[in-house]
């Protein structure tokens, strides 16, 4: 594998661009109980510069969602008891048409037919990232080699032990070789997250220095879900390479905020916050 050493800066935005090139990402997530992570992964796309941003989630949860994210627009799916459904599909297929990439995964839960859906997902084009319950959905699934558009996770050790279904090591650089491999034998992106986070497709390898302890809390994965889901429309770069500079970027927010306070006292919207002062230093 090839080491990536230094990620390209980002590039200014274009003079003539408008909120429909610079990116239309659908959010699909969310659930009763859970409805804090699809906010979060909302609101750090919209704040890592999503031009159109919407988010498909259950109705019984538009309230909160709608009024945390004004920014964002909305799609009330079929859902059961807070939960969406495999129906949910009929009324996210036509935004999956319009958009150009999605996030499944934040506070999506664990309800059934969430598989069906994400299988529906995958059966289109579309540049996609599963995280959180959506890996749980994942499980198992055999990714079309042929698939032209990136795929991308973003498991955290555990849920890679789940996925992989083999244990990880702890040993640093056996985690890399499973990975590596996973993402060959899947055609697939993974971002390994843990204290020293890493990126690889089997062909290229990204690890993230930056970081600290703080960031180890409830959402912070979510705030990156979205993230890459919005780096994923710059064009001027590799997919690979710019799902590394959301990595990055989420490593500098995180800095920054335990650098303005304690890494005790982070919480995971403290990286949003900081997002703006962090795309200086990108």
């Amino acid at each position: 594998m090839e080491l990536i050493e230094r990620i390209p800066s980002l590039p200014p935005l274009k003079k003539d661009i408008h909120k429909g090139t610079a990116g239309r990402i659908l959010l699909i997530g969310g659930s009763q109980g859970l409805s804090g992570s699809i906010i979060m992964a909302t609101k750090a796309s919209l704040r890592s510069g999503g031009g159109l941003v919407t988010v498909a989630i259950p109705q019984e949860i538009s309230t909160i969602v709608e009024s945390s994210s004004l920014e964002s627009m909305t799609i009330y799916c079929e859902s059961h008891f807070g939960h969406l459904t495999e129906e949910a599909w009929n009324s996210i297929e036509p935004a999956i048409k319009i958009s150009h990439s999605v996030v499944i995964g934040p506070g999506i839960g664990k309800h059934r037919g969430i598989q069906l859906l994400l299988e529906n997902i995958l059966s289109t084009d579309i540049p996609t990232i599963i995280d959180a319950d959506g890996l749980h959905h994942f499980k198992g699934h055999e990714v079309d080699q042929n698939r032209k558009s990136p795929l991308v996770i973003t498991p955290h050790i555990g849920e890679m032990a789940i996925i992989t279904g083999q244990p990880m090591p702890t040993d640093h650089q056996e985690r890399i070789n499973i990975a590596s491999q996973f993402a060959k034998e899947q055609n697939v992106i993974v971002v390994l997250k843990s204290h020293r986070t890493f990126v690889t497709d089997s062909i290229n390898l990204y690890e993230e220095k930056g970081g600290n302890p703080g960031m180890a809390t409830g959402g912070t994965g979510d705030i990156l879900s979205g993230t890459i889901g919005t780096f994923l429309n710059l064009t001027d770069q590799s997919t690979f390479i710019n799902v590394c500079r959301a990595v990055k970027l989420h490593s500098l927010a995180g800095d920054l905020a335990k650098s303005k306070g304690h890494e005790r006292s982070l919480i995971a919207t403290d990286l949003i916050n900081h997002y703006p002062e962090a795309l200086h230093k990108l």
